[in-house]
């Protein structure tokens, strides 16, 4: 199956020009569309075995050496363990008749390469050999092509891996083609899983106090704490953690200091954030001091990909974002849905939440249709509303091809963050899922074109961020590429701007 393209819905447009673009019920509403070609609607026999899209089977094949007699390979499919005759072995001799590989470090820090070397069997016309590195899809099972080199004169060859995330165990094997005189062959898989190296904690001395901060960055989830020591016994002394936000410091951690001058303040990880923090003593009800900020950024555990300047709002100026401090109600319509369907919205909802801060509270089913011809995508029913439903019943948003809908809604007037900047409030929202698409996509996360992706992207709508183009790496690009089912670098940084990070909403004066 190749990528699932969408069209890209440009910035709001004047109405005269945007009406047959826009549902005419809801004159503030945005909704983006994802949009299938006709030819990406059909499932290859082919492309359903192999497990893999045009666009993710890597370059096109090298060509053989001009003296060899064979060709590289015609397929990304699977090849037999253990050919006939082929004995396969790791970390023989060179010059050995047999695949060598020497697999490196198989836990690797998070980013840093690994190589991998080893000798393959020289053709016995010398010629030099195609040497793949194949990757196992963790649900199919089958090989899939990653990259390729070349073996020099004697059969040696290196290749470099670099693993982008954390804990995330992944299989891998090195096959070779046939030769004049040499086999193909493919090696036992190896397993290989990276950890994360974060930078040690720093103690920082500061008059009257000290205080041990975690690294400058820390692991989205992780359990981290400010320790600090008082160097005079304060009475009846409170240690708060602050953090700034919108230009403002506001507690978001308290605790009494012990007899001994000690304390222990959490550092919030439960999402993504670029946060500056500080440590504020009272005693006996007046501050007795107040410690300059310390950055802390909380990273996803693994590297996003494309440019972190990739993200487009819904609303630009002001920015279109909900209020992070109250939960966001939601309830999901599933009277057209394939079965499974609560536990990919509810796995799409914690990526959106680990993005943004963003809190979403279920409050059960609903036969509401955000978008349908029926108009009753009301917000006294939920906040967000996620529905499957057929293009008879989408006011022609769901022409051919199109995956699905999303978009949010903006109050009257405008709001405001705590330092007083306007914000154009989210109150509203609403995905809707095309039936059509029903068995195309797979259920949960992972490999290959799953519904979990696919409500990231409608959701991501839903929050506030419309398609980038030129980054194909990012989610809310207008293609879903196959096996895109986390958040780039762009993707992250605009979901950061329009959710936690800005701090409270509320209506302005």
């Amino acid at each position: 199956m190749s990528a699932m393209r969408s069209s890209a819905p440009a910035r709001p447009q004047p109405a005269a020009r945007t009406s047959a673009r826009r549902p005419t019920h809801h004159r503030r509403l945005l909704v983006a569309t994802v949009l299938l070609t006709a030819a990406t609607v059909v499932l290859s026999a082919a492309a359903a075995q192999v497990g893999a899209s045009p666009v993710d089977a890597g370059p096109a094949r090298p060509p053989a050496a001009p003296t060899a007699t064979a060709s590289g390979p015609t397929s990304v499919g699977p090849v037999e363990e253990h050919l006939p005759g082929q004995l396969l072995t790791e970390g023989q001799a060179q010059g050995s008749t047999r695949l060598e590989v020497d697999w490196g470090n198989r836990t690797p820090v998070q980013g840093q390469p690994v190589t991998i070397s080893g000798s393959a069997p020289v053709p016995s016309n010398g010629a030099s050999r195609w040497v793949y590195l194949e990757e196992q899809a963790i649900d199919s099972r089958v090989w899939g092509y990653l990259k390729d080199t070349r073996t020099d004169a004697t059969g040696r060859f290196r290749l470099e891996l670099t693993l982008d995330r954390v804990n995330e165990p992944r299989r891998f094997r090195i096959r070779l083609d046939k030769a004049p005189g040499a086999p193909s062959a493919a090696s036992p898989p190896a397993t290989f899983s990276a950890v994360w190296k974060p930078v040690g904690p720093a103690t920082v001395s500061y008059p009257g106090l000290t205080l041990v901060w975690p690294g400058a960055e820390v692991l989205v989830g992780s359990k981290q704490a400010v320790v600090g020591t008082l160097a005079t016994r304060l009475t009846r002394a409170t240690a708060a953690l602050q953090q700034q936000v919108a230009g403002r410091w506001s507690d978001i951690a308290s605790t009494p200091v012990t007899g001994a001058g000690t304390f222990s303040l959490d550092l919030p990880t439960t999402y993504l954030s670029h946060g500056d923090y500080r440590v504020r003593i009272t005693a006996n009800g007046t501050v007795a001091l107040e410690t300059p900020g310390q950055s802390v950024v909380v990273v996803p555990d693994y590297t996003p990909a494309g440019r972190a300047s990739s993200y487009v709002f819904v609303s630009p100026s002001p920015v279109g974002r909900w209020n992070p401090c109250a939960p966001i109600s939601y309830r999901v319509n599933t009277a057209k849905a394939p079965p499974g369907v609560l536990l990919d919205v509810r796995t799409a909802l914690e990526q959106i939440t680990q993005a943004t801060g963003l809190r979403f509270d279920y409050r059960g089913p609903t036969t509401v249709v955000p978008f349908a011809t029926s108009d009753t995508f009301d917000p006294a029913v939920a906040d967000l509303v996620i529905a499957w439903a057929d293009p008879a019943q989408m006011r022609g948003l769901f022409p051919a091809g199109t995956l699905g809908v999303g978009g949010p809604e903006f109050r009257a007037g405008t709001a405001v963050d705590p330092a007083g900047r306007p914000v154009r409030q989210i109150y509203q929202g609403g995905v809707t899922i095309n039936t059509a698409f029903n068995k195309d996509l797979k259920p949960g996360a992972g490999e290959g074109l799953t519904r979990v992706a696919a409500l990231m992207h409608e959701v991501g709508h839903a929050v506030g961020l419309m398609h980038v183009t030129g980054d194909e790496a990012q989610l809310m690009s207008p293609s879903i590429g196959y096996g895109l089912d986390r958040w780039g670098a762009g993707d992250l940084a605009g979901l950061e701007l329009v959710g936690s990070g800005g701090g409270c909403v509320t209506p302005a004066a």
